[in-house]
């Protein structure tokens, strides 16, 4: 998605929690920004990042995600708090508050 939405000419931000997973899109001209989904302080960093450089949001696709291994039985309550809480906190949280006024 990444890719095509670049492509057509949109600028496009993709974040990870290591900066190097996002080098090869670099390429693409797809601007990286290190971002942890379970670290408000980190997603404020990378937002506050964006709207300096463009002043604001058009889009926001959210597509994050938790790996546990082991067996279901052996979560915690913390660990399956955390997923919880990875797929139940909306994304506009972070983003609407800091929303720009801009009209299309």
């Amino acid at each position: 998605m990444a890719r095509e939405l670049s492509g057509r000419g949109y600028r496009v931000y993709t974040t990870g929690r290591r900066r190097e997973s996002l080098a090869p899109l670099g390429a693409a001209g797809i601007h990286g920004r290190e971002l942890d989904v379970d670290d408000d302080e980190s997603i404020t960093r990378a937002l506050d990042a964006v709207r300096q450089e463009v002043g604001h949001l058009d889009l926001l696709v959210n597509n994050a995600g938790v790996s546990q291994v082991g067996a279901l039985v052996d979560l915690t309550r913390g660990h399956v708090g955390r997923i919880a809480g990875l797929f139940t906190t909306p994304a506009e949280e972070f983003v609407v508050p800091r929303r720009s006024t801009r009209r299309s």
